[in-house]
């Protein structure tokens, strides 16, 4: 069987699940597997079960609650199809034509990402975009490739070693920036997942940008070779993109 896509959904609780697959289903491109990762056991497959309804193979697997980098690993492990796509419990596709989009999209490249429309708790959106992408504003956090709207190769997935598991919260930017140095992306004009705010991806611009400073580092070396030259780089940049975050909110 050679499926299109594989779509990996990490739940926690279970509580928002039934929103994320039910968008899954009403997607008009239909060559996907769904696979759940769940440290509950027998609550997603009693819910697979009794609640939804489609031709396509709906997977669970047990993560024994490792941590969401852990979980979407061990779903990848276990897909089958060419390409993958990391939607959590909770975001939904943008309309039923982007799974379509994202799949149409990586033919020709080995990896994707549209725009990601945010919504807060109180039902305020907002349309994140990196378009074009710039090696230069993703390595030193000015902007991020948005994992719930992205695709990749799995072949590519694999040879990269997935997810970096010591990355509680930038691992999907580290692969990205991996990724970057291999093959240039297909960016999608268009918004193509929904994902709403909370939880770990939502952090302080300080916290976020140490983060990345690690990465890049790990990825491409300190700024000119000098530990001490790259502190000071970091420290002004955090500076600045915080300055430009508080400047964007007082306009806004």
């Amino acid at each position: 069987m050679h499926l299109s896509v594989s779509v990996i959904t990490c739940s926690l609780k279970g509580i928002e699940l039934n929103k994320t697959v039910q968008s899954l289903l009403a997607q008009e491109f239909k060559d996907w597997e769904l696979i759940v990762v769940a440290p509950i056991e027998n609550y997603v497959a009693k819910s697979l079960r009794d609640r939804w309804d489609s031709p396509q193979e709906l997977s669970q697997l047990n993560d024994n609650g490792t941590g969401t980098y852990a979980a979407m690993n061990l779903g990848a492990r276990n897909a089958r199809a060419r390409n993958l796509m990391f939607l959590n419990e909770g975001d939904e596709f943008f309309d039923r034509y982007s799974l379509s989009a994202l799949s149409a999209s990586i033919e020709s490249h080995e990896w994707a990402y549209g725009r990601l429309l945010k919504v807060d708790n109180v039902d305020k959106q907002s349309e994140y975009r990196f378009e074009p992408y710039s090696k230069l504003l993703h390595r030193f956090g000015w902007k991020y490739v948005p994992h719930p709207a992205s695709i990749i190769s799995r072949n590519v997935f694999e040879s990269l070693g997935g997810f970096d598991e010591r990355h509680k919260v930038a691992a999907d930017q580290r692969l990205f920036l991996q990724m970057s140095k291999m093959f240039p992306p297909r960016v999608l004009s268009k918004p193509t997942s929904k994902f709403y705010l909370g939880g770990l991806s939502t952090r302080s611009v300080k916290d976020s940008m140490q983060d990345l400073q690690q990465v890049s580092n790990e990825l491409f070396g300190p700024i000119l070779g000098m530990k001490p030259l790259d502190n000071l780089f970091w420290f002004f940049n955090t500076l600045a993109k915080i300055a430009v975050k508080r400047l964007s909110s007082i306009i806004h």
